[in-house]
């Protein structure tokens, strides 16, 4: 392989021109190319644009290759930069390489952020890893590191989908007892929950805390609760709602208009069906 001789000796900048086009080409031939010239008498770092271009174009496995075996090699790298890697792995599937990296920053003497823990929280609950997932949660404070609201949606919305109603309210408490201020997606979590497991009046209650804290339903929000009331077999009362968020311009989704039409046909009104 080429070392960058330049009238017999060996030429930094061409060196570092080669190597980054190396690392953007072919990983596995960046690592072998800073193996060649690692007894030179400089040290040849990659530029971390390329961690950037690699992580933008979903090469995050390439990033995270290129880290680990460029150890040595590494450019100054902050807390952003790690983190963005970490969530590319994190939403590819690689949990434990994002766990990994974690592990590689700290020791490296990077003070990790709530972004990256939330990248990490929603790649262990993605995975079904709610054990672990809780787990990274309950240690954050005793690092200095507070959750915020993304942490505790991803978590009420992972909790909520996969049925564990009591789990996703006590989170949702807290939450609030320590004063962060859930949004719609979080309401529109428990919401869902609720209408699925027939409690519409408590669903209901959710609805009414949103309008106090002056946060509009969106057409998910129409969806659950017009499911709920179908659940519960209260046609009237999903008609009613149909058209009370009609008025107000918010129309449920697909599903929502869906839940409509089945609830009408599975009691003959099939021309009032068609309407919709």
């Amino acid at each position: 392989m080429c070392t960058c001789y330049c009238r017999g000796k060996v030429e930094p900048r061409v060196c570092k021109i080669l190597l980054d086009y190396l690392c953007i080409k072919d990983v596995d031939n960046a690592l072998r190319f800073l193996d060649v010239v690692k007894d030179k008498a400089f040290t040849t770092t990659f530029h971390v644009h390329v961690l950037r271009t690699l992580t933008r174009d979903g090469r995050a496995l390439d990033a995270y290759k290129l880290i680990i075996g460029g150890e040595l090699n590494l450019p100054t790298m902050n807390v952003v930069d790690y983190s963005k890697v970490v969530d590319s792995l994190c939403k590819g599937g690689h949990i434990d390489k994002a766990l990994d990296l974690c592990s590689f920053a700290k020791r490296k003497g990077i003070a990790l952020s709530i972004i990256t823990y939330n990248s990490v929280i929603n790649g262990l609950c993605r995975q079904g890893c709610f054990i672990e997932a809780f787990r990274l949660f309950n240690s954050l404070e005793k690092i200095d590191v507070f959750p915020s609201e993304i942490t505790y949606a991803t978590l009420i919305d992972s909790l909520s989908k996969e049925g564990y109603l009591l789990d996703a309210r006590k989170l949702f408490d807290s939450m609030v007892l320590k004063g962060l201020n859930p949004n719609t997606r979080v309401y529109n979590s428990l919401i869902d929950i609720y209408c699925k497991q027939g409690q519409i009046e408590e669903a209901l209650k959710l609805l009414l805390e949103m309008e106090v804290r002056q946060l509009k339903p969106d057409r998910f929000t129409v969806c659950c609760l017009i499911n709920g009331y179908c659940r519960k077999g209260d046609l009237e009362g999903a008609l009613e709602l149909f058209f009370e968020f009609k008025r107000q311009g918010v129309l449920p989704d697909f599903l929502g208009f869906m839940y409509l039409i089945r609830g009408l046909c599975a009691k003959g009104r099939m021309e009032e069906a068609e309407l919709y």
